[in-house]
């Protein structure tokens, strides 16, 4: 186990940086990181080392922790700094020993060196991650719980970041007979889940609460849905691009909430009131005398109520005529024609 030894007035000083662990010098390329990773996460992955598996497991842990943080560019950078930071500390003095150094020597000495030389590196904020999210206009309207799936890109979980499978296997780009991806041998121990880059990409579902009024494309965060923060920092959100979907008859145009209305033929014709339930809210229509299929019976601020402007819609109903069931009678079909005799429609 590589560590760093340092020694201040006499006594050793042991600590473990992630470029220890991964055996790197601090200057290592992207491409180094990555080589290391895969190395060390093969000699110590568990199923590796089945006689010291508790063992195996804190190391590949620590290893996989490193490579996440030295990975990535944002997190590496607030690494470096605070390993900086550790090293010369930054009160007064070269070495940042400042109102707790002790003068009765005449020279200044740590007091509580170890907050120096221990320190643990500053929180790293995980980053956001966009995704995109469907919910039924019912919901847009009155809120409630949604289900998001947030796709991240992570370390493979089939060979544990490495690239390299267990075991070999034939290789599918010759069927076995042998090419260049598998230098002729017609085996592979490249890992066929994520083809040997270490990444695979997956997805994570969250449930998370929305509140009513969300119009089609607002964009709506969810805090810590995004990837793992460094150094206990916290994580990243999700941003949810939001498409709000038909329920029924109903649909969102703007503000607006369009839905349809049945209206008996009789009402239609003479008008009066007719009553709708939309999304457990009740109202009442008034129908004009000879109202045809189709007509918009409108409600005025019964719409939507923006969650962050307030501004709302109306409600916009479209007639649809609800004719008897069944069969007319005779006596029926008589009265109707008495009515429409001196040659009156629906039309005039």
């Amino acid at each position: 186990m590589t560590r760093d030894r340092t020694t201040i007035e006499g006594r050793a000083v042991t600590s473990r940086t992630h470029y220890t662990t991964l055996g790197l010098a601090k200057t290592a390329s992207a491409a180094e990181i990555k080589a290391a990773y895969r190395r060390m996460a093969m000699q110590w992955h568990p199923d590796r080392n089945p006689k010291s598996q508790s063992e195996a497991t804190a190391r590949f842990k620590e290893i996989k922790h490193a490579y996440e943080t030295l990975s990535n560019e944002r997190k590496r950078e607030a690494y470096d700094d605070s390993l900086d930071e550790t090293r010369f500390g930054s009160g007064a003095g070269s070495f940042g020993f400042g109102a707790g150094a002790s003068q009765s020597s005449g020279r200044a000495k740590p007091a509580g060196f170890g907050s120096y030389w221990h320190r643990t590196p500053p929180p790293v904020r995980g980053e956001d991650i966009e995704c995109k999210a469907s919910i039924s206009v019912e919901t847009a309207v009155n809120g409630g719980t949604i289900e998001v799936k947030v796709p991240y890109v992570g370390p493979c979980d089939a060979c544990g970041g490495t690239g390299w499978a267990r075991a070999a296997s034939r290789c599918k780009a010759c069927a076995g007979q042998g090419c260049s991806k598998c230098d002729y041998s017609g085996r592979t121990n490249v890992c066929a889940t994520c083809k040997g880059s270490g990444h695979a990409k997956a997805e994570r579902k969250i449930a998370t609460a929305v509140r009513g009024g969300i119009v089609d494309g607002m964009m709506i965060r969810i805090v810590g849905g995004g990837t793992p923060g460094g150094n206990g920092g916290a994580d990243g959100d999700a941003l949810c691009r939001i498409k709000v979907l038909k329920a029924g008859s109903y649909k969102l145009q703007g503000l607006d909430l369009m839905g349809e209305v049945k209206v008996d033929f009789a009402t239609a014709a003479i008008g009066g009131k007719v009553h709708v339930d939309v999304f457990g809210k009740s109202y009442t229509v008034e129908v004009p005398p000879m109202t045809r299929a189709g007509k918009i019976l409108r409600l005025l601020g019964k719409g939507l109520r923006h969650a962050v402007n307030h501004d709302t819609g109306d409600l916009r109903l479209r007639v649809v005529i609800d004719l008897p069931k069944g069969r007319l009678s005779e006596a029926q079909k008589q009265v109707l024609k008495s009515m429409f005799a001196d040659g009156m429609s629906l039309h005039d």
